[in-house]
């Protein structure tokens, strides 16, 4: 494979396995770029150094050698997954993903935690990472322990009448604690991540003991409103894996860096506190069973959570007690959910603009480089984290 200079004709040899490789282990392989190259059998090295800018990385690095090359990803995949017990936490549903999926989104937001400890140290949040790690306190001691110091007010949280209103006000109240919420926002941030995976991966959470990051997938695209109630129980999900100090999760990459299955066992825990946090028991035994999905909705909008999670809830409490009609409503909350997303896509209307996707992603990191970061080191970062994370390369997507 060659590299062509335009202004002079020059040609550089560029070893194809290697071109491959990179692009590969950072998502470029459905790139325009990419494809035009590998038809063409060379590649202009002003769209070389265009692809190397979009993903961060020195264009030199594709004329190293293949073993260089690999020994430095391999060497990067040991520093980012080879700690993945209580750094990390892939929610995956029950499947694998692949690291190159997630890679550059870890490398983006460390690099952003070592941004908030520079220019505003802090202390470490000692009675936050970890602190339920061998916690023998009941489930609703525990789901109180992370109210109170995270300063959620349950009762403010289900005043919203909009679950992403309930939402943003999870993550503010987290931001002010230090715990950053970056939610997936295609095609502004630095890699984006498939339908596909979406369908495996809900999100994760970047351990630190000042700054943790929770990044949380946007499996639905379009209105803000829709999926919110998915996102707050993966938010919650990911702040008590947080408090416990636990990986819960299934295999990332091909056979590689396996989380230990027997963690598995505690997963219910984790559930249990989530639920204890956004529909204690103690008032969920006081409902009357719905019996039908208007009744399950208008409930699930009293919580702020999705009806299938309200349904999940009220069966697993008894309140519902019969499996036919937690069937039959199951069944209905399938139906209504498909109907939304259909509809969704054909109204293109509600679909966030940019400064809503931006948002998304990039949280409170925009305001606090505005607060804290002096004026001659600001525009370089907001270029590298803001512009940078606007995809520069085309997607050839159907």
């Amino acid at each position: 494979m060659e590299v062509r200079h335009n202004r002079n004709s020059i040609k550089y040899k560029l070893d194809q396995r290697v071109f491959y490789v990179l692009c590969e282990n950072f998502c470029l392989l459905e790139t325009v770029i990419y494809k035009e190259a590998l038809d063409r059998k060379y590649i202009t090295l002003t769209s070389l150094v265009e692809l190397s800018r979009s993903v961060g990385l020195p264009y030199a690095i594709f004329f190293a050698t293949y073993d260089n090359v690999t020994k430095l990803i391999e060497t990067q995949n040991k520093e980012l997954f080879g700690v993945l017990d209580g750094r990390y936490i892939i929610g995956t549903r029950g499947e694998s993903i692949d690291i190159r999926w997630i890679r550059r989104l870890i490398l983006d937001l460390s690099r952003r935690q070592k941004i908030y400890q520079k220019h505003r140290p802090t202390e470490e949040l000692r009675q936050i990472v970890g602190y339920l790690k061998e916690s023998k306190y009941s489930i609703r001691e525990q789901a109180d322990y992370i109210l109170n110091m995270t300063g959620i007010d349950l009762g403010e949280f289900r005043h919203y009448a909009k679950k992403s209103d309930a939402f943003n006000y999870l993550r503010k109240q987290l931001a002010s604690k230090n715990i950053h919420v970056s939610v997936e926002a295609r095609n502004y941030m630095p890699q984006s991540i498939p339908d596909n995976i979406k369908n495996k991966f809900s999100g994760i959470y970047i351990r630190d003991k000042r700054n943790p990051y929770l990044f949380i997938c946007n499996e639905l695209s379009g209105s803000p409103e829709l999926g919110a109630g998915r996102k707050i129980y993966t938010m919650i999900f990911l702040l008590v894996c947080l408090f416990k100090d636990k990986s819960y999760a299934v295999s990332i990459s091909k056979d590689t860096y396996l989380v230990d299955k027997k963690k598995y066992r505690q997963l219910s825990i984790v559930h249990d506190i989530v639920n204890e946090i956004l529909t204690p028991i103690a008032e969920i035994q006081n409902e009357h069973a719905p019996d039908e999905y208007e009744a399950l909705d208008r409930l699930s909008k009293k919580y702020n959570i999705t009806p299938k999670a309200m349904l999940q809830r009220l069966y697993s409490t008894r309140v519902i007690s019969r499996y036919e009609d937690y069937l039959a409503l199951s069944e209905e909350c399938a139906k209504r959910f498909g109907v939304m997303v259909e509809k969704n896509k054909k109204n293109h209307s509600g679909a966030p603009g940019a400064e809503t996707m931006i948002a998304y992603y990039q949280g409170d990191f925009l305001s606090f480089v505005k607060t804290y970061v002096p004026d001659s080191m600001r525009n370089e970062i907001l270029r590298r984290h803001v512009s940078f994370n606007r995809l520069h390369y085309q997607l050839d997507l159907p």
